[in-house]
C-alpha cells in the first residue's frame, strides 16, 4: 500500500497528564499520511531517535483543537498530544489538513468505480439448414450445340436356356 504525504511540519511535541510537558528531545518532524486503498490517515512524529514519537491512526471520532495560534492538541485515544508549532503558517497548514482528513473520514466511503458493462453477447447464429439439391438446368432450346447426355440404358437380359451365364 502506497502512502501519500499530505503535509509535514516541525513542532515540539508535548503530552498532557495534568499539565502539558514537552517530551525529551521533543523537537520533531510531524507528518500526516494518507493511504487511498484503505482510506486511512495517520500522524507520524519523528525526533532524533529512529523510533517514531507518534505513529497513530486518525479516526473520525478524534478531535483536533487549538489552545493558541501555534499550540494545538490532538488525542489519539490513549494520549493527549500537544504540538507547539514554530510558525503560525505551520500551525495553520497542519490544522487545516488534519481537519480536512477528519471531515473526509466522516463522509461515507465512495463506492469503487464499477467496471464498464460487458458488451451483450451476440446470440449464436443458427446452424445452416441443409439445402435441397438443385435440379440440373435444362439446356437452352434452339440452335444450341450442346446436347444433354442421356443416362445409359441397361442392356436387356439374355433370353434362352438359361443358365444365367454368358452364351456358349
Amino acid at each position: 500500500m502506497a502512502e501519500t504525504t499530505i503535509c509535514t511540519i516541525n513542532a515540539v511535541i508535548y503530552t498532557h497528564s495534568g499539565d502539558w510537558a514537552a517530551i525529551p528531545g521533543g523537537e520533531c518532524s510531524v507528518s500526516l499520511f494518507y493511504t487511498a486503498a484503505s482510506n486511512a490517515f495517520r500522524i507520524v512524529a519523528m525526533g532524533r531517535n529512529p523510533q517514531p514519537v507518534i505513529n497513530a491512526p486518525l479516526f473520525k471520532e478524534h478531535q483536533y483543537g487549538r489552545i493558541s495560534e501555534t499550540f494545538h492538541y490532538w488525542n489519539d485515544g490513549r494520549t493527549n498530544w500537544g504540538f507547539n508549532h514554530y510558525t503560525q503558517q505551520d500551525a495553520n497548514t497542519f490544522e487545516s489538513n488534519v481537519l480536512k482528513a477528519l471531515d473526509d473520514l466522516k463522509k461515507p466511503p465512495k463506492p469503487a468505480a464499477a467496471a464498464p458493462p460487458k458488451p451483450a453477447a451476440k446470440p449464436a447464429a443458427p446452424p445452416p439448414t441443409p439445402s435441397k439439391p438443385t435440379p440440373p438446368t435444362p439446356a437452352p432450346s434452339g440452335g444450341g450445340s450442346r446436347v444433354a447426355a442421356k443416362p445409359p440404358t441397361p442392356a436387356p437380359a439374355p433370353s434362352g436356356g438359361g443358365g444365367g451365364g454368358p452364351p456358349p
